[in-house]
C-alpha cells in the first residue's frame, strides 16, 4: 500500500511544471515533516518502509531523526531557520536513472520517482557524509508489463517456514534439470574435500561427524557454507580435537548460523556440509595452505553454497523474521482516489487528457490501470550490502560456486548462471544481466553481458575494446578487470590472503584466459594490466587506500594495496591491433610462491623490464619558484603541477598515488621516476595523444643493487608525444630495470 503523500507525488498536478528543467531535476515536497513520515512507516507504507530501511541499512543514519529539526533550525548568527520539508522528490523519464540497478522503465509511459532526504536533515544524522542528499529512487511501470516476473505465492514471515524451503527446492529442481549453463560442470564425486561433516546422525542422535576422505569416500554430493566469521569463533578444528569431531560433534555446542545451515542441508536432501572452520586446521599453517588452494574444487563441486549472508557473525541467524510490507510487490491503481480537475504530473507527461469526474475510490483488479512500484536497487542494495558480501573471500566463494542460497537478512535470494531471483521475485527482475555481471565467470554468460555493456559504451571506448564474436580469451581478460574491482572494494582481515583468497577464482577463469597467470594479471595482458588505478572513495568515509608489505604481493600487483582497484584489461595483441604503441618489454617474470601454489601468496615477484626511465619529483611551492627565479629548466617531470619544459608551460600530467603522500617524497632525493607503459590516440584520426604509466620509487636490496617499486600511477594528455616533451628537458635513456 502507498501512503498520501506518495499517491500524491505519483499521480497529482503539480501545477504544470516541467519535471526537468536545463536538464536538473524540479523537486517538490514529498513529506513536509518527519512525523507524517512516521505516521507512513506505521501504515505500513511500501515507499516510506523502504526508505526507513534503506536509511538504516545502506547510509547507517541514526534514527529516529531529532524531532526539534521539524520545528526550525538555528544559524550560528542566532537567526531561526524554518524547516521547509523533511523528504522531497523529482521524476524522470526514459533511459537509466542516475542510480542504475536491475528495474529499468520498460515502456514511454514509465517512469521514475527519486526520494530525497531534506538536506539539514541529513547533515543532523549524519555529519561526517559529504552527501548532502540520501537518495532511493523506484521504478514504476504498468503492472502488464512486468507482470510475468510476479508470483501468486505468498510470502511467509520467517525464511523457516515450509514455503520458503518449497521455494528454495523448486529452483534447485529447475537448475539442476533445465539450466545448460550450470549443469555443464557436473558435481563428481571424484572429487572429495579432505575433511567433510556427516549429518546423517542429526535427526537420530543429534549429531554430526567429521569424514576424512583420505580413509573413507563418502561417494555422494555435498553443499558448502559462506559465513563470517566474526570477533571470536568457538567452533573450529584444532590438532588436539580431530579425534574428537571424527567420533561426534554435538549439534547443540555449535554457533547458531551452523545450525541452521545444516537444517537446510538437511532439508534440500543433501547429507554432508562442508564448513571451513571446522574441516580446515585451524592451527596448522601448512594444512591451511594445503586446503586453502583447494578452494576452487570445494565450491566447485558442491550442489549448492549456503550463504548466512545477513548473519555478522556465528551467532546471528539464517532463519528471520521479516515484514512482509517491505518485500510484497507493490501495486497501485491511481484510478482509486479521487483526483482534480488540473491534468495530473502523469497526464501532462503522457500527453493525456485530464479527467474532469472524480473516479471511483474502489479498489479494481490489476489491469490496465494499476502500476508496480518497486526499489530500483533491490537487489544491488538489499543483497550486496549484507554482512557477508562485504567480506573478500566470499567473493571467489559466490563466483566459483553453481548455486548459491543467500539467506539475507529480509529474505532468501537465488544466483546461479541462468537466474537470479528472490522470495518477492521468484523469477527474477528485468535485467538480468545486470546480476549476471557480477557472475560472469561462464563464457556464454560473459559474452551475453559484454555485449550489454558494449551496447552502453561511449565511441571512444568502444574502439578499444574486443569484438563480442571475438576470441574467448579477450572476453575473459575483460571480465577479469570486472571481478577485481568487485574483489578490491571487499574486507579482508589478513593482509597476506589477498591472494590467496583470489587463487580459486584464478583458476576457474585460467580456463578462458589460457594463459599464465602472475600474481593477480595475467601475462599476455600485463602491458594494462600494470595500469591499475586505487579509487580513492574518501566520500563514502573510506580509509585512504595503502600499500601493505604483509600482504605476500609484490608492489607492481594490485594486491599489494589495500583500496578498491579500476583495472581494464586488454591483451597486447589488441592494444597493437588498435594502434597503440607500447613503451615497455618484460623480459622475464620471477615468482617465489610461500608454498606448492603459485596463484596464492608470494615471498616475491620480480618483473625484468626494458623500458624508458626519465627522473621525477614532487615539488613544494617555494622549491619550484626557485627554479622559476632562476630561469632554470627543471631537470626532471615536476609531478606536483605536470611537465615543465624551457618555457615553464604546464602541460596535464594527472598523478594517481598508491599511498599517501608524506614528507619524504617530496623533492629529488625521494629517487622517483615515471616509467611510459603506453600510448594511443584519444580519438581515431587525430586528437590528443594518451601516454599511461607509472611512477616508480628507486631502491635497494639487502646487497645493494638497484630494484624500483611501484609508487603510483600516471597519465599524460597533450597534443606532442611525451617523449617529444621529456626531450626538451631532459636526457631519457632506455635501461632494464627490476620491478619489485
Amino acid at each position: 500500500m502507498l501512503c498520501s503523500a506518495c499517491h500524491t507525488a505519483l499521480t497529482t498536478d503539480v501545477e504544470g511544471r516541467m519535471c526537468w528543467d536545463d536538464h536538473r531535476p524540479q523537486d517538490f515536497v514529498h513529506h513536509p515533516t518527519s512525523v507524517g513520515f512516521y505516521k507512513a512507516v506505521e501504515s505500513q507504507c511500501y515507499i516510506c518502509l523502504t526508505l526507513l530501511y534503506q536509511w538504516e541499512q545502506k547510509f547507517r543514519l541514526r534514527l529516529p531523526f531529532p524531532r526539534h529539526l521539524d520545528n526550525g533550525i538555528t544559524h550560528k548568527s542566532g537567526e531561526k531557520i524554518a524547516s521547509r520539508y523533511f523528504t522531497r522528490f523529482y521524476l524522470g523519464r526514459g533511459g537509466r536513472s542516475m542510480t542504475p540497478g536491475p528495474w529499468i522503465t520498460s515502456t514511454d509511459e514509465s517512469y521514475y520517482i527519486t526520494i530525497y532526504l531534506g538536506e539539514h536533515f541529513s547533515n543532523a544524522v549524519k555529519p561526517s557524509d559529504n552527501l548532502s542528499l540520501l537518495l532511493i529512487t523506484f521504478v514504476v511501470n504498468p503492472y502488464n508489463e512486468v507482470r510475468h516476473l510476479l508470483s501468486n505465492l505468498s510470502m511467509s514471515k520467517n525464511t523457516a517456514d515450509l514455503a520458503s524451503f518449497s521455494l528454495v527446492q523448486s529452483w534447485l529442481n529447475d537448475c539442476l534439470n533445465k539450466h545448460s549453463i550450470c549443469n555443464e560442470h557436473r558435481a563428481t564425486t571424484e572429487f572429495q574435500p579432505t575433511r567433510i561433516l556427516d549429518l546423517s546422525g542429526i535427526k537420530s542422535r543429534g549429531q554430526a561427524n567429521l569424514v576424512d576422505t583420505t580413509k573413507t569416500a563418502i561417494n555422494s554430493t555435498y553443499a558448502t557454507l559462506s559465513h563470517c566469521w566474526g570477533g571470536t569463533l568457538h567452533a573450529r578444528l584444532l590438532k588436539q580435537n580431530v579425534t574428537e569431531f571424527e567420533q561426534e560433534i554435538r549439534i547443540s555446542k555449535l554457533p547458531t548460523v551452523y545450525r541452521e545451515a545444516i537444517d537446510i542441508a538437511l532439508q534440500l536432501g543433501v547429507q554432508y556440509l562442508w564448513i571451513d572452520s571446522l574441516c580446515i586446521m585451524q592451527d596448522d599453517e601448512a594444512d591451511w595452505l594445503r586446503e586453502s588452494s583447494r578452494m576452487f574444487d570445494i565450491y566447485r563441486n558442491a550442489m549448492f553454497n549456503i550463504g548466512a549472508t545477513g548473519a555478522t557473525d556465528g551467532n546471528g541467524h539464517c532463519f528471520v523474521d521479516r515484514n512482509i510490507n517491505l518485500l510484497s510487490p507493490c501495486l497501485f491503481n491511481p484510478e482509486s482516489e479521487p483526483t482534480a480537475t488540473k491534468p495530473r504530473l502523469r497526464d501532462r507527461l503522457f500527453k493525456r487528457k485530464p479527467k474532469t469526474e472524480p473516479s471511483s475510490t474502489e479498489e479494481s483488479p490489476p489491469g490496465d490501470s494499476t502500476w508496480h512500484v518497486v526499489e530500483e536497487g533491490f537487489w544491488t542494495d538489499r543483497l550486496h550490502q549484507q554482512p557477508l558480501n562485504q567480506r573478500a573471500w566470499v567473493v571467489q566463494e559466490r563466483l566459483i560456486s553453481r548455486r548459491m542460497i543467500h539467506y539475507a537478512r529480509d529474505q532468501i535470494y537465488w544466483e546461479c548462471h541462468e537466474l537470479h531471483a528472490c522470495e518477492a521475485y521468484p523469477k527474477g527482475p528485468q535485467e538480468m544481466y545486470e546480476l549476471q555481471a557480477l557472475k560472469s565467470v561462464h563464457m556464454d554468460v560473459i559474452r551475453k553481458v559484454f555485449a550489454r555493456q558494449l551496447e552502453e559504451a561511449p565511441e571512444r571506448t568502444r574502439r578499444l575494446l574486443p569484438k563480442v564474436d571475438g576470441p574467448s580469451s579477450e572476453l575473459a581478460l575483460m571480465a577479469w578487470g570486472n571481478i577485481v574491482g568487485e574483489y578490491s572494494k571487499r574486507n579482508l582481515t589478513v593482509a597476506k590472503d589477498k591472494l590467496v583468497a583470489f587463487s580459486g577464482l584464478a583458476k576457474l577463469m585460467q580456463g578462458f584466459v589460457q594463459d599464465q597467470y602472475v600474481a593477480g594479471l595475467w601475462r599476455s595482458g600485463m602491458t594494462m594490466g600494470l595500469l591499475w588505478v586505487v579509487k580513492h572513495s574518501s566520500r563514502e568515509g573510506k580509509p585512504y587506500p595503502s600499500r601493505t608489505f604483509d600482504s605476500m604481493a609484490p608492489s607492481w600487483s594490485w594486491a599489494s594495496v589495500k583500496g578498491q582497484i579500476h583495472t581494464v584489461v586488454l591483451s597486447d595483441a589488441n592494444l597493437k591491433e588498435k594502434m597503440a604503441y607500447i613503451h615497455i618489454t618484460i623480459q622475464d617474470i620471477t615468482l617465489n610462491p610461500l608454498g606448492n601454489d603459485e596463484m596464492g601468496a608470494l615471498n616475491s615477484g620480480v618483473l625484468k623490464i626494458k623500458c624508458s626511465l626519465w627522473p621525477a619529483a614532487f615539488l613544494n611551492d617555494d622549491t619550484r619558484e626557485d627554479y622559476r627565479d632562476n630561469h632554470v629548466a627543471v631537470p626532471f617531470f615536476d609531478l606536483g603541477i605536470g611537465s615543465v619544459d624551457y618555457d615553464f608551460t604546464v602541460k596535464e600530467f594527472d598523478c594517481t598515488l598508491d599511498n599517501l603522500i608524506g614528507p619524504n617524497d617530496f623533492g629529488p632525493a625521494a629517487n622517483l621516476h615515471v616509467m611510459p607503459i603506453m600510448s594511443i590516440e584519444q580519438d581515431e584520426g587525430g586528437g590528443p595523444i594518451i601516454t599511461q604509466g607509472l611512477i616508480l620509487r628507486q631502491i635497494k636490496d639487502p646487497a645493494g643493487q638497484v630494484q624500483y617499486q611501484r609508487f603510483g600511477y600516471f597519465q599524460h594528455s597533450a597534443k606532442g608525444n611525451i617523449f617529444s616533451l621529456a626531450g626538451k628537458s631532459m636526457d631519457f635513456e632506455h635501461k632494464v630495470i627490476e620491478l619489485v
